[in-house]
């Protein structure tokens, strides 16, 4: 059966018997790739769900079921991903069991109660890191038919995949790549490369991405973790330790895994002392890992080298209006391809500060703060150009 999908540019593409990969996030629409995955050996396209609210967790979880060509959509709550359901039949969840408002068991209920047909036939996943073997039951109680232990790794995600769907081919897709010496070259205090190397095998390039997101994150996270402790609102801190737990784990943070964990069983156990007294070190320590992955990121990019030519005001305004309207008409990889172009031409300090604020937002998938910030730099440099 052929399928209409629209690609990057917002056109159709008549894709045939290939498979069409749709990464969404939110809800909403971010671009489309068809491609054949296994050949001759696919017999069907998979739609294929993830609901998790940390973006950190979700992006791995996205970056490793991207590697079997499925039709990929994305939900950061239950909510969000009850109204997906509602509307798109898909053949597999992977859910998420802590998150704000509806947690994963009871986003599971909903979508087997309240979503007819299409909250019948999905294969719902829990996605969680605890004690697999004693919350097995409970987790099939409510809805779900498997579960996957975080962190995830594709040797875990392989496996899952083809106890559910022993139809979608024989290639052994989880070690596609070949291995990948980059992560012999990764040096970050905090982090196991061995761990990371596990986790994201022969990918080196994911795993940085992986890592800049981390980074974005980690700003607006202490922030964040600093205002929960302020106003002692222990639940919600300890959902946002429970993600961090696990996202740290991914990229061989283990550490600082080990703390969040240590915090989510104190918050868990009514023990606020402990999370007030140890708190600040779990803090203290996810900022010296942002720096130290800030450091990294930089170092790798002064290796790169930033092209001779710089670009003067014009040029300047040029392309910022050109990546703004790129984002108006929803191209954010087109916007994000432009603003990583301007950053290779050497900036007045203000100017480079500005547009890495820019791409930051766009590699969080923070699209209309992206645009603000265009708009706003935009202002900026006209009322330069008045004085």
């Amino acid at each position: 059966m052929d399928v209409l999908c629209r690609d990057e540019e917002g056109q159709g593409i008549m894709c045939g018997q290939e498979i069409c990969v749709v990464v969404a996030y939110e809800g909403i629409y971010r671009g489309a790739l068809a491609y054949s995955a296994f050949g001759d050996d696919c017999v069907k396209r998979y739609h294929v769900l993830v609901v998790e609210d940390n973006l950190i967790n979700r992006t791995i979880a996205v970056s490793f079921l991207e590697n079997y060509g499925f039709e990929l959509a994305e939900a950061s709550s239950g909510e969000e991903a009850v109204k997906l359901v509602h509307g798109t039949r898909y053949d597999m969840i992977f859910m998420d069991q802590v998150m704000p408002g509806m947690n994963g068991m009871e986003t599971a209920a909903v979508i087997r109660q309240e979503c007819g047909d299409n909250g019948k036939t999905p294969v719902i996943v829990a996605l969680t890191s605890a004690d697999v073997y004693q919350m097995r039951e409970t987790f099939l109680q409510c809805g779900f038919q498997d579960i996957l232990e975080k962190p995830l790794t594709q040797d875990k995600v392989d496996g899952i995949l083809r106890k559910w769907f022993p139809d979608m081919g024989s290639q052994d897709i989880a070690r596609m790549g070949e291995e990948d010496t980059g992560f012999a070259q990764i040096r970050i205090p905090g982090i196991d490369v061995e761990e990371a190397r596990k986790n994201h095998p022969g990918d080196v390039g994911k795993y940085i991405q992986i890592l800049e997101i981390y980074y974005i994150d980690s700003k607006r996270k202490l922030a964040y973790l600093q205002e929960l402790l302020a106003a002692e609102d222990y639940r919600t801190y300890g959902i946002e330790v429970h993600a961090l737990k696990s996202a740290s784990a991914s990229i061989g943070a283990m550490t600082l895994s080990a703390q969040a964990k240590a915090q989510e069983k104190a918050v868990n156990e009514g023990n606020y002392a402990f999370v007030r007294e140890e708190g600040t070190g779990l803090l203290a320590c996810y900022r010296e890992l942002g720096e130290a992955v800030r450091d990294f990121l930089d170092r790798r990019q002064e290796q790169a080298g930033i092209q001779v030519q710089g670009m003067d005001r014009t040029m300047l305004r040029r392309e910022l209006e050109a990546a703004l309207l790129s984002l108006e008409h929803f191209r954010s990889r087109e916007c994000t391809n432009r603003i990583e172009d301007v950053l290779k031409h050497k900036l007045e300090a203000s100017h480079r500060n500005q547009v890495q604020g820019i791409l930051e937002e766009l590699k969080v998938y923070e699209d209309d703060n992206a645009e603000r910030l265009l708009r706003d730099m935009l202002q900026d440099m006209e009322k330069e150009e008045v004085k």
